[in-house]
């Protein structure tokens, strides 16, 4: 397993995806100790992502309009950080939604590469 350097007490404080009560609990906590991540959160890469990102992005977002005045930035952002707040409601991954909802994450996912590099303060 190829493990970055980095990496951030994140990591060491999330709950497990693996119920206590299953087997490949203890397993899953020491390579969560080992690692700083563990296999489950590979089960459905998207949500995990999803789990992480919405709430970094809208912390992001209200430290961001307190530095940068970059209105076209800023418009892209919200609908980036919608787009993530409708996925992240769906904890368990199902992603079933509806027309307007799927709308709304197709249109912000499509602003991640062209915002990707502005997301810093």
């Amino acid at each position: 397993m190829n493990i970055p350097e980095r990496r951030s007490n994140y990591e060491l404080q999330k709950p497990l995806l693996i119920p206590e009560e299953d087997e490949r609990f203890p397993a899953a906590v020491k390579q969560l100790k080992d690692f700083g991540i563990e296999d489950s959160e590979t089960w459905c890469l998207a949500t995990s992502l999803v789990s992480f990102l919405a709430p970094r992005l809208r912390r992001f977002q209200e430290i961001h309009k307190d530095f940068k005045a970059d209105k076209e930035l800023n418009e892209k952002i919200d609908k980036l950080v919608k787009a993530f707040d409708i996925m992240y409601e769906d904890e368990k991954g199902v992603w079933m939604f509806s027309d307007n909802e799927q709308e709304t994450i197709d249109e912000g996912l499509k602003l991640l590469p062209e915002i990707f590099f502005g997301l810093w303060w």
